[in-house]
């Protein structure tokens, strides 16, 4: 027969009733403890009524302790989640953390009772900002395992990166992945990393050791897409030939299709003198409004008199991304009625800026090229 209670106390070298101690009795088996290592002993003490009662409470009181313990974890469980459903929305939504308490108060004073746990007690809080690092951490790990789980489905991939730099100018690579899964093709935001610097060396160390790090397979890396720098697609020092020469000397290099696009483009708009010189009133334009408050009052002013709000601002044209001033010349076509209204009223106040930027305006070839770019941009 197995006693549940019993224990030895290998200090004093005497059997101890758990049960009994804890429930404060005292017994020949709590208080010094029984010396004599004999089962008739447990037998009889089991059989007391004192250890009986104290075996019945315990049998009363252990299923609404556990009861309580289950309510308490499924409140946390619900609390958790509540705040983890919070910050992914904030992430996609590009929210700020620091707006994650208001967005918590605002859901409790909606009803949201659930939140209330976020709140230990005066000086404890969910809500600080290590809790919600600590909530993005564990979502990211999530998703990291659900990654690695594809490509040791998918076998082998390909990456996308490309150099970028934050507000603060410090350098970063972004990485994606790209893969075939189930026949379909896959891609998937990887990392985001610092660059110590922006040499090749540097931008592969970087990235082995972060595939390395999540246990991703780089043999299996059979492709890599980059931009058209030297720094990446260099025949002797460039990041994709280090991969070549290190890890796969069959990998295919790809400049990438879009950056390629792009600058063919610009550099193909550059040849053409009336789209160039187009470029360069688009710029004037926007400079003459974009950074002057009183041209900017005038023209939502103008917009006002009929009925209407400026729901458009001006877009300055990116000559390193120049399919993307799309927006530029919608923007202009959206306002061009009221940009023509306050330029004509500046040049009749004597403005020869704006005398010279409506003169230009108003040419053929400006509106003629501003609705073509409108209409071809939107395919490309």
């Amino acid at each position: 027969m197995t006693y549940q209670w019993l224990t030895y106390d290998a200090t004093k070298k005497v059997m101890v009733c758990v049960w009994c101690k804890e429930a404060g009795k005292v017994n020949a088996f709590t208080n010094p403890g029984c010396p004599y290592m004999v089962k008739d002993d447990c037998r009889k003490h089991s059989d007391t009524k004192q250890h009986q009662a104290v075996r019945d409470a315990r049998m009363t009181s252990a299923p609404r302790f556990r009861a309580t313990i289950t309510n308490l974890y499924r409140k946390e469980e619900e609390t958790i989640q509540s705040a983890m459903k919070n910050v992914y929305y904030m992430a996609k939504k590009n929210h700020a953390n620091s707006s994650f308490k208001d967005l918590n108060w605002l859901l409790i004073m909606q009803g949201c009772d659930t939140l209330q746990g976020l709140k230990v007690d005066a000086h404890t809080s969910y809500e600080h900002s290590d809790s919600i690092h600590d909530f993005q951490n564990s979502m990211k790990l999530v998703i990291d395992e659900q990654i690695i789980s594809e490509l040791d489905s998918a076998g082998y991939f390909a990456i996308l990166i490309d150099e970028m730099s934050d507000v603060s100018m410090d350098k970063s690579m972004i990485i994606y992945l790209r893969y075939i899964l189930a026949g379909k093709i896959v891609v998937r935001f990887f990392e985001v990393i610092g660059l110590a610097g922006c040499n090749a060396d540097d931008i592969y160390q970087a990235l082995v050791s972060v595939l390395e790090c999540k246990c991703v397979h780089v043999k299996n890396m059979f492709a890599a897409g980059t931009d058209g720098a030297s720094v990446m697609v260099g025949k002797h020092a460039g990041v994709t030939t280090m991969l070549k020469t290190n890890i796969n000397p069959y990998m295919i290099s790809v400049h990438c299709i879009a950056h390629r696009l792009a600058l063919a483009s610009a550099q193909a708009a550059h040849k053409v003198k009336r789209i160039d010189k187009f470029e360069i009133r688009m710029n004037q334009i926007f400079n003459y409004f974009h950074y002057s408050t009183k041209h900017m009052s005038k023209i939502k002013q103008i917009y006002q008199v009929g009925g209407n709000a400026m729901h458009r601002n001006f877009v300055r044209p990116c000559d390193t991304r120049w399919l993307s001033v799309r927006g530029a010349f919608e923007a202009e076509l959206i306002t061009l009625k009221a940009m023509f209204y306050c330029l004509q009223s500046d040049a009749e106040s004597g403005d020869s800026t704006a005398r010279g930027i409506l003169n230009e305006m108003a040419t053929f070839d400006f509106l003629a090229i501003l609705h073509l770019m409108a209409d071809v941009l939107y395919y490309l």
